[in-house]
């Protein structure tokens, strides 16, 4: 990590959405998209599947 900061390689790694109005659009695209779903066990609020889609949609681990 520490080389990639000091090489100034972050930007190029981490494709952030600063706007959150699209983030939240790109997010609801995936969730609603009847050819995309994720397989629940339990019912749900959506909340966890935002998390889970966010965390792919920004190439990120949930830990």
């Amino acid at each position: 990590m520490k080389e990639i900061i000091e090489k100034d390689e972050l930007e190029s790694i981490i494709d952030v959405e600063i706007n959150k109005n699209i983030y939240k659009e790109k997010i609801n695209k995936h969730l609603n998209n009847p050819h995309i779903s994720i397989f629940k066990i339990t019912p749900s609020n959506l909340s966890q599947d935002k998390a889970i889609i966010s965390a792919l949609n920004q190439h990120t681990i949930i830990w």
